[in-house]
């Protein structure tokens, strides 16, 4: 289930990008198009690995540096 939320969520992120919005909209944009694809019974269930990920991609694709132990700490399970 996971891979298919990682490429659902890859997808509506390339394509906001071309959106003239800032982060946040953008963010709202994916969280919803996650929603309506998934489903609201999956998207809840998963909203927090969602909303990290997110998050996440954007930090690695911005080439921020970030220390993954700290990460995992932060965000133990999901």
């Amino acid at each position: 289930m996971k891979d298919n939320i990682i490429d659902t969520t890859i997808k509506i992120m390339e394509q906001v990008e071309r959106f003239d919005k800032s982060g946040i909209d953008k963010k709202k944009y994916v969280m919803t198009g996650v929603k309506v694809i998934l489903g609201d019974e999956v998207y809840e269930q998963y909203y927090n690995f969602i909303d990290m990920f997110i998050d996440f991609t954007v930090s690695v694709t911005k080439g921020r540096k970030m220390n993954l132990n700290n990460f995992s700490k932060k965000y133990c399970c999901f």
